[in-house]
């Protein structure tokens, strides 16, 4: 069984719901409503993951606006908040 959650996010002018499915080596990301995904590996280098999650919002959100989602959501995939 796979559990599935859902988070919803502020950003700039919207609010968007991000769903979460995590293993113990990724955690796979999509917004349905942008028919969107990523597969976030687990590793020992925050900054890169987080700068490869960053680039590929850059097609959908403008810099500062991604620049925000990737805090956000790399907050709540370490604490959970």
């Amino acid at each position: 069984m796979i559990n599935i959650e859902i988070k919803t996010f502020e950003l700039p002018e919207q609010k968007q719901e991000l769903y979460f499915s995590h293993t113990e080596t990724y955690t796979l990301i999509s917004v349905p409503a942008w028919n969107w995904c990523y597969l976030w590996t687990i590793s020992d280098n925050d900054q890169e993951d987080k700068q490869q999650f960053k680039e590929a919002l850059e097609g959908i959100l403008d810099d500062s606006t991604a620049e925000q989602m990737t805090n956000r959501v790399y907050q709540y995939l370490m604490t959970g908040n």
